[in-house]
């Protein structure tokens, strides 16, 4: 048995030494007929060459491959641009959740309730597409885009609020021409009998904290600005109240992420419509242990 170990250590270490010798591949080199197989392995001193020729020490190495391409990376399915087309999913969301502007004001015009979150100036469409998740699963039914939002926005943010797969959520987006300004819009959501409300991220004057509001009226609006620079200026006197989420920082250092500062506001009007009766309800079956674990994301 020793002998037979000796005599294929010995006669692989001569294969090897031809091998890189002869700065050849060393596959074609290969012991077959100590039994090991050619595309297995190869025998490597890699500088070692007393440790490695010792009995039970040989070294294996994968082969080294020759002309190594990587393969390209295939893109994960997502949204992308496109045209519209009259057959596609997006064109059925978007005549199915999107609105006319003037319909849109003539239903406010008839004085049905309506709670409205006005977005002035928004253009990015997955922070649409989160304000318009968060607004069917906290019960505003309207969300208006002021400022020219484009067709590739409203189709980037209608395929990012999971709409297409929540059939039973209850949300509508309007969007405002682009020739109009926001405070031309934001008249005529007044002039349709909408109070204005602006949400601002600064505390001062008449600006009260949100949970101070009564925000259970039956018709308002909600105005948001941008994160950058809020509500414009010219659109501020045409409010007819202002409230805040406090933060620990000064508005001025920064904000709220426009989605988030949208949540919270309808969260808050959500659980004044609950009443006390059925907040402590909530409560007292929370602490019996009898109020069931959510284990889905919604």
């Amino acid at each position: 048995m020793v002998m037979s170990r000796i005599t294929f250590v010995a006669a692989a270490a001569v294969c090897s030494a031809a091998a890189i010798g002869a700065h050849v591949s060393c596959a074609a080199f290969w012991p077959q007929a100590a039994g090991v197989p050619g595309w297995y392995c190869t025998f490597a001193f890699s500088g070692h060459a007393s440790q490695s020729m010792s009995l039970g020490r040989w070294a294996l190495a994968a082969p080294r491959r020759r002309n190594y391409q990587r393969t390209p990376r295939i893109p994960a399915r997502g949204w992308t641009p496109q045209q519209p087309d009259e057959g596609s999913t997006r064109t059925i969301l978007h005549r199915k959740f999107v609105r006319d502007w003037d319909s849109f004001l003539s239903q406010l015009a008839h004085g049905e309730p309506a709670c409205v979150v006005v977005l002035c100036g928004v253009q990015h469409g997955g922070n649409l597409g989160a304000i318009m998740r968060g607004c069917a699963l906290l019960g505003v039914p309207f969300v208006v885009a002021l400022g020219g939002l484009t067709r590739d926005a409203a189709d980037r943010a209608l395929w990012s609020s999971q709409l297409r797969k929540r059939r039973g959520w209850d949300v509508s987006l309007s969007i405002a021409p682009a020739y109009l300004s926001v405070a031309s819009a934001l008249e005529q959501l007044r002039a349709a009998g909408l109070p204005l409300l602006g949400v601002s991220a600064h505390r001062g004057g008449d600006t009260r904290p949100l949970w101070e509001l009564d925000l259970t009226v039956q018709r308002q609006a909600l105005v948001f600005g941008r994160e950058k620079d809020g509500i414009p200026q010219e659109a501020l006197g045409l409010l007819d109240g202002t409230t805040t989420v406090p933060m620990d920082v000064a508005g001025s250092e920064g904000s709220l992420n426009l989605s988030h500062a949208v949540s919270l506001v309808a969260y808050e009007r959500r659980r004044q419509l609950l009443g006390p009766g059925e907040s402590r309800g909530f409560r007292n079956r929370r602490l019996a242990g009898r109020l069931p674990r959510l284990h889905r994301c919604l």
